[in-house]
Protein backbone atom coordinates (compact mmCIF):
# COMPACT_ATOMS: atom_id res chain seq x y z
CA UNK A 1 0.00 0.00 0.00
CA UNK A 2 1.21 3.62 -0.80
CA UNK A 3 -0.12 6.78 -0.15
CA UNK A 4 1.18 10.36 -1.65
CA UNK A 5 0.47 13.10 0.67
CA UNK A 6 1.21 16.57 -0.79
CA UNK A 7 0.81 19.71 1.12
CA UNK A 8 2.01 23.26 1.01
CA UNK A 9 4.95 24.97 2.90
CA UNK A 10 3.63 27.51 5.51
CA UNK A 11 3.33 30.79 4.29
CA UNK A 12 6.05 32.41 5.95
CA UNK A 13 8.84 30.59 3.31
CA UNK A 14 7.00 30.98 0.60
CA UNK A 15 9.28 28.34 -0.99
CA UNK A 16 7.08 26.25 -3.00
CA UNK A 17 5.73 22.95 -1.85
CA UNK A 18 6.89 20.10 0.71
CA UNK A 19 6.20 16.61 -0.94
CA UNK A 20 5.44 13.55 1.55
CA UNK A 21 5.25 10.31 0.55
CA UNK A 22 4.16 7.50 2.67
CA UNK A 23 4.99 2.98 1.85
CA UNK A 24 3.65 0.60 4.28
CA UNK A 25 5.70 -1.92 3.08
CA UNK A 26 4.83 -5.19 5.06
CA UNK A 27 8.54 -7.12 4.71
CA UNK A 28 10.32 -4.38 6.17
CA UNK A 29 12.45 -4.68 9.71
CA UNK A 30 12.48 -0.72 10.43
CA UNK A 31 11.50 2.28 9.34
CA UNK A 32 13.16 4.19 6.99
CA UNK A 33 13.07 8.25 6.71
CA UNK A 34 14.61 10.03 3.33
CA UNK A 35 14.68 13.12 3.24
CA UNK A 36 15.77 14.86 -0.53
CA UNK A 37 16.00 18.43 -0.77
CA UNK A 38 18.20 21.10 -3.01
CA UNK A 39 20.13 22.14 0.09
CA UNK A 40 19.93 21.98 3.59
CA UNK A 41 18.52 25.10 5.08
CA UNK A 42 17.57 26.18 8.14
CA UNK A 43 13.64 24.62 7.87
CA UNK A 44 15.11 21.46 6.33
CA UNK A 45 17.40 21.46 9.79
CA UNK A 46 14.62 22.01 11.90
CA UNK A 47 12.47 19.28 10.03
CA UNK A 48 15.54 16.47 10.29
CA UNK A 49 15.95 17.59 14.28
CA UNK A 50 12.17 16.86 14.83
CA UNK A 51 12.10 13.57 12.95
CA UNK A 52 15.67 12.78 15.09
CA UNK A 53 13.94 13.96 17.84
CA UNK A 54 11.15 11.25 17.58
CA UNK A 55 13.38 8.70 16.72
CA UNK A 56 15.47 9.14 20.62
CA UNK A 57 18.13 11.05 19.25
CA UNK A 58 18.72 14.84 19.26
CA UNK A 59 20.90 16.87 17.28
CA UNK A 60 23.63 19.30 18.92
CA UNK A 61 25.30 22.17 17.17
CA UNK A 62 28.92 23.22 18.28
CA UNK A 63 31.90 24.73 16.48
CA UNK A 64 29.74 24.87 13.48
CA UNK A 65 29.27 20.72 13.73
CA UNK A 66 25.72 18.84 13.99
CA UNK A 67 26.28 16.18 16.10
CA UNK A 68 24.01 13.74 16.51
CA UNK A 69 23.22 13.04 20.39
CA UNK A 70 21.91 10.25 22.80
CA UNK A 71 18.88 11.80 25.27
CA UNK A 72 21.24 9.63 28.20
CA UNK A 73 24.25 11.16 27.22
CA UNK A 74 22.68 14.57 28.60
CA UNK A 75 22.47 16.19 32.01
CA UNK A 76 20.33 18.47 30.77
CA UNK A 77 18.91 21.29 28.95
CA UNK A 78 18.73 24.75 29.77
CA UNK A 79 17.68 28.17 28.34
CA UNK A 80 20.21 31.22 28.00
CA UNK A 81 19.68 34.32 25.77
CA UNK A 82 17.12 32.86 23.97
CA UNK A 83 19.16 29.88 23.10
CA UNK A 84 18.33 26.13 24.18
CA UNK A 85 21.48 24.13 24.82
CA UNK A 86 22.33 20.60 26.04
CA UNK A 87 24.63 19.77 28.88
CA UNK A 88 26.62 16.22 28.26
CA UNK A 89 29.38 15.80 31.50
CA UNK A 90 32.11 17.03 29.15
CA UNK A 91 30.49 19.76 26.27
CA UNK A 92 28.00 21.91 25.61
CA UNK A 93 25.80 22.01 22.27
CA UNK A 94 22.91 24.43 20.77
CA UNK A 95 19.77 22.86 19.64
CA UNK A 96 16.64 24.20 17.28
CA UNK A 97 14.18 22.48 19.50
CA UNK A 98 12.15 24.31 21.91
CA UNK A 99 12.12 23.61 25.76
CA UNK A 100 8.42 22.38 25.59
CA UNK A 101 9.13 20.18 22.86
CA UNK A 102 12.05 18.74 24.58
CA UNK A 103 9.81 18.44 27.54
CA UNK A 104 6.98 16.85 25.67
CA UNK A 105 9.42 13.99 23.73
CA UNK A 106 11.42 13.14 26.86
CA UNK A 107 8.86 13.70 29.89
CA UNK A 108 8.62 9.55 30.40
CA UNK A 109 12.65 9.00 29.90
CA UNK A 110 14.12 9.98 33.07
CA UNK A 111 13.87 13.90 32.53
CA UNK A 112 11.89 16.24 34.15
CA UNK A 113 11.02 20.12 33.83
CA UNK A 114 12.73 21.77 37.34
CA UNK A 115 12.06 25.47 36.18
CA UNK A 116 11.06 27.51 33.48
CA UNK A 117 14.60 27.20 31.97
CA UNK A 118 15.68 24.50 32.87
CA UNK A 119 14.98 19.93 32.36
CA UNK A 120 17.38 17.72 34.31
CA UNK A 121 17.87 14.21 33.01
CA UNK A 122 17.33 12.56 36.85
CA UNK A 123 19.94 9.77 36.64
CA UNK A 124 22.44 12.34 35.93
CA UNK A 125 22.10 14.03 39.79
CA UNK A 126 24.24 13.35 41.81
CA UNK A 127 22.71 14.97 44.80
CA UNK A 128 19.99 17.29 45.78
CA UNK A 129 20.13 19.91 47.91
CA UNK A 130 17.93 22.29 50.05
CA UNK A 131 18.56 26.38 49.19
CA UNK A 132 16.58 28.85 51.20
CA UNK A 133 13.16 30.13 50.06
CA UNK A 134 11.66 26.65 49.46
CA UNK A 135 13.94 25.83 46.57
CA UNK A 136 16.09 23.18 45.94
CA UNK A 137 19.55 22.84 43.58
CA UNK A 138 20.42 19.45 41.85
CA UNK A 139 24.34 18.91 41.50
CA UNK A 140 24.60 17.11 38.28
CA UNK A 141 27.30 14.47 37.88
CA UNK A 142 29.41 17.06 35.44
CA UNK A 143 29.65 19.19 38.67
CA UNK A 144 27.24 22.14 37.37
CA UNK A 145 24.33 23.03 39.78
CA UNK A 146 20.78 23.50 38.53
CA UNK A 147 18.12 25.10 40.98
CA UNK A 148 14.61 23.60 41.06
CA UNK A 149 12.07 26.28 41.61
CA UNK A 150 9.47 25.97 43.95
CA UNK A 151 6.74 25.45 41.18
CA UNK A 152 8.35 22.61 40.12
CA UNK A 153 9.47 20.97 43.35
CA UNK A 154 6.33 18.97 44.06
CA UNK A 155 6.96 17.33 40.79
CA UNK A 156 10.49 16.43 41.55
CA UNK A 157 9.23 14.81 44.84
CA UNK A 158 6.45 12.90 43.28
CA UNK A 159 8.60 11.73 40.75
CA UNK A 160 11.07 10.11 43.28
CA UNK A 161 8.69 9.16 45.77
CA UNK A 162 9.90 11.73 48.47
Amino acid sequence: MVYHIYASKTERTGNGTLKIKLETVSDVEETEVIIRCRELDEETERLLSTIRLFANTIIGKKDNKTYILKPEDICYFDTQENKVLLITEDSVYETPLKMYEIEEKFKNAGFLRVSRYSIINLRKVSYLEPLFNGRMVAVMKNGDKVVITRLYIQALKTTLGM
